[in-house]
């Protein structure tokens, strides 16, 4: 039952390997999918051994383990999810593992079948380089996160169901549009020396900070990517 489900009591996880080569050399990366709010979360790694750590990171992120209600975590059997589930007894969450030949329950695969679709597209329509696909993942759940759900959730978005309130969308822009971030005072001056007058440098954003930071995320020319809060 959706409606007497609490934030973070019933979460589903999953590996899904990258296809071609991201910024970062990443491999692959672990989702969890939270069944009440439909919320997405993700960490890139470059292996599946790293999983536990990954798990850790966005339980102590969310705070899940100090929850005053009991917590499962559903992962399917594949041998690198003993990493998820030590980390889960660990923060004391329970662990379950899904039936064999029984994928189709784990939850977190819907999240490769439109979140990754949705990057596919993003990446296409603005004619971005194929290495920013992680980025444009980040980038498409950060919009799910505050994107109405379902009927049996009263259409709430997954910010308002796990924080309480509704989230601000005013500070959103087209993924990959041109953006010019301010250069520092002491790096203009010897940007000076080399010939560069300006104030700022160009680059294109490409998301946020994380997935609840209002901090954009902008790729510069050079290849750096700059956090710069607006």
């Amino acid at each position: 039952d959706i409606k007497k489900l609490r934030p973070f009591e019933v979460l589903f996880v999953d590996n899904k390997d990258y296809e071609m080569h991201v910024r970062g050399g990443f491999k692959t990366a672990l989702l969890m999918y939270d069944l009440k709010s439909t919320a997405k979360f993700k960490v890139d790694l470059e292996r599946k051994s790293n999983n536990g750590l990954a798990f850790r990171r966005m339980i102590s992120k969310n705070g899940i383990h100090k929850l005053p209600y009991s917590c499962t975590v559903y992962s399917d059997g594949c041998g690198s999810m003993v990493h998820v589930e030590i980390a889960a007894v660990l923060m004391g969450l329970n662990h379950v593992y899904i039936p064999p030949r029984e994928q189709s329950l784990n939850e977190a695969e819907g999240i490769c079948l439109t979140i990754w679709d949705d990057a596919s597209a993003l990446i296409s329509r603005h004619n971005a380089p194929e290495y920013l696909f992680a980025k444009a993942i980040d980038f498409a759940m950060y919009v799910d996160m505050r994107s109405a759900t379902t009927a049996s959730r009263d259409f709430m978005t997954p910010f308002e169901i796990i924080k309480g309130v509704k989230p601000n969308i005013s500070h959103l822009h087209r993924w990959y549009t041109k953006a010019f971030v301010c250069i520092p005072r002491e790096k203009r001056k010897a940007l000076a020396r080399q010939g560069f007058i300006g104030r700022a440098e160009e680059g294109r954003f490409i998301g946020f900070h994380d997935i609840f930071s209002s901090t954009y995320a902008v790729l510069l020319s050079e290849n750096r990517l700059v956090h710069s809060i607006n």
